[in-house]
């Protein structure tokens, strides 16, 4: 049986980080199909079954904002779009990823992990690979 090739979708709206994390998401995962969104309305309008959703939960130009709040509601609408997708959240600030992933209802933490790092650096890529 041939291997699926791995579907990650990136929802990041800093467009300069971009061309770095998918750098170091080929690196780690060379046949892997990257797809990056600027936010997840438009993932969520994509077609498509994506393996891995990394969503942004904010950084150090959000503190006090509503991104942490965006965060949660991303990944439980897009849960419902895409049902076998892994969820990895990220942030500049690892205690953002950190407290989105602890405030998700526990059947989204049962697809989630959050990432300690920023900017889509190895522990993402770490994050991905406990679950393959």
């Amino acid at each position: 049986m041939k291997k699926k090739r791995l579907t990650i979708w990136v929802c990041e709206d800093d467009e300069s980080l971009w061309e770095y994390q998918k750098e170091k998401l080929k690196e780690n995962f060379p046949k892997a199909s990257v797809k990056f969104f600027l936010n997840a309305g438009y993932a969520a309008r994509a077609t498509g079954s994506p393996d891995f959703i990394i969503i942004d939960a904010g950084g150090f130009g959000y503190i006090g904002g509503g991104a942490h709040c965006t965060a949660i509601t991303n990944i439980e609408g897009l849960s419902e779009l895409h049902p076998g997708a892994i969820f990895i959240v990220n942030s500049a600030l690892t205690l953002f990823a950190k407290n989105v992933y602890e405030e998700l209802k526990p059947e989204f933490q049962a697809v989630s992990k959050w990432a300690d790092g920023c900017n889509m650096g190895e522990s993402i890529c770490a994050a991905i690979k406990e679950y393959l």
